[in-house]
């Protein structure tokens, strides 16, 4: 027979200890750590032999199908880190499939349009056009005992299914991540999903992790990470059979579901798999350092002119929102909080160095100073040629040149003048001698009838 318990067993135990673990790890980096089990539920079979009056003692079995605990972390900013001990696959996904790791695990691709400046893209990314967008690679984390696979993601209003990542055979898959109605799921064995994991925001980014740990027949423990903060434990079983391939964006299921092909709809960078379970403490390192605003392009600096306009320029990438603000000379300008930054009718006053603070709900950085040096005014010197033309007062005249006089068929006409006094000075402004980039200019002077 059957029976259902709520009490803590063996399994919990396994899933509470290692908590514990995440917590007395997150302390190291000065994170604050809470813990809150909120659901138990075991299955356990009670195996009877032939004395159905129990007279003999009977065997209890049990394993956990759900155990959910939440655990809240924080830590400072400055706890960042790439974490790369164990890291055997990394996939920044900005222009190809390459695997920046150096293990040569490159992935192919079929109509997946890698960009920069998507409308809602401030990241280099992968985009999935949710009907035929598809990564194909080697299987990197379903064959090992314990294992983590992180990555960002920006899923676009799906339909009631998609698959993120699966690994399988040619008949369907054996590991699976997917969305269902914006709501992450995870199968580890044969069809034995865990469902209800946890929300992820549309139309925005966030950062997933999940990591396995002793993933044995029904005695690993599973966690799941969102946006840093671990958000749940549960019991996990062993991938079996093994897979052969692995797809990105458009998955597939076990082949006597409904869902042969799911592709998903959205945007996936900086894919990451470890050979270990990452701690709770590293995954906060890692979300730290990939959702930090970085600056793509560093403001420049210039020379303006009295009464003239300045502006700088700086261009950032985040998987979060940020917020600008400029100093001059360190210190803050309060209307200066956009990316653009413009300095009006200057002033010599204006001259000095500018820089830009870029900040979002992880981190911040500010570019390099950017000096701004106000003149009165543009002066170049100039060699020019200068043609005094002698005529009759209401004539005139066509001036002419060429760069060659072996070809006396090769003049060009600069332009026409009509005297207004008996001697005039033309100047071609056009032909600066001290260029060394401007060709020698020969000039003539022809009547115009």
């Amino acid at each position: 027979m059957t029976l259902l318990f709520a009490r803590p067993l063996t399994v919990e135990d396994s899933v509470k200890k290692r908590a514990h673990g995440q917590c007395k790890s997150a302390q190291r980096c000065a994170m604050t750590c809470k813990i809150a089990l909120k659901k138990v539920l075991y299955s356990c079979s009670m195996m009877v032999g032939k004395d159905t009056t129990m007279k003999a003692p009977a065997t209890l079995s049990c394993f956990s199908l759900t155990t959910v605990l939440a655990l809240t972390l924080t830590a400072p900013a400055n706890c960042q880190a790439q974490v790369t001990n164990g890291l055997t696959a990394y996939y920044p996904l900005a222009k190809d499939g390459t695997d920046a790791s150096g293990h040569g695990l490159d992935m192919t691709y079929s109509n997946v349009t890698f960009a920069y400046n998507a409308p809602w893209n401030t990241n280099p990314a992968a985009l999935f056009n949710g009907t035929n967008s598809v990564c194909v690679g080697q299987p990197l984390i379903s064959t090992l005992t314990n294992w983590s696979w992180s990555a960002w993601l920006y899923p676009i209003q799906p339909p009631e299914f998609s698959v993120i990542y699966a690994e399988g055979l040619t008949g369907g898959s054996v590991f699976e991540i997917n969305l269902q109605d914006g709501i992450l799921h995870i199968g580890t064995a044969n069809g034995s999903w865990i469902d209800n994991s946890a929300p992820i925001t549309l139309n925005q980014w966030g950062h997933v992790v999940f990591t396995m740990v002793n993933a044995g027949f029904r005695s690993g423990n599973l966690a799941m990470f969102l946006n840093g903060s671990l958000v749940k434990i549960f019991g996990a079983q062993q991938v079996s059979p093994q897979p052969s391939m692995s797809a990105l964006g458009n998955g597939w299921r076990n082949s006597s579901l409904t869902f042969t092909n799911a592709p998903y709809d959205g945007g996936i960078n900086n894919l990451r798999f470890y050979n270990r379970a990452l701690s709770a403490i590293e995954v906060q390192q890692l979300y730290a350092f990939e959702a930090a605003p970085r600056i793509l392009t560093q403001p420049q600096g210039q020379v303006g002119y009295w009464g003239m306009n300045a502006s700088f320029q700086v261009r950032a990438g985040s998987p979060l929102p940020v917020t600008y603000q400029w100093a001059k000379d360190s210190f803050p300008i309060p209307w200066a909080t956009n990316s653009t930054f413009t300095l009006t009718n200057l002033n010599f006053s204006d001259a000095g160095n500018y820089s830009v603070s870029i900040s979002n709900a992880v981190a911040g950085v500010t570019s390099v100073d950017a000096s701004l040096i106000v003149n009165p005014a543009g002066v170049t010197l100039g060699l020019y040629p200068g043609l005094t033309i002698q005529g009759v007062v209401g004539r005139t005249y066509g001036i002419e040149f060429t760069t060659s006089v072996s070809n006396s068929n090769q003049w060009t006409t600069l332009t026409t003048m009509t005297l207004t006094n008996p001697v005039e000075l033309f100047t071609d402004t056009n032909a600066d001698a001290s260029l060394p980039s401007n060709p020698q200019r020969f000039y003539r002077v022809v009547p115009i009838p």
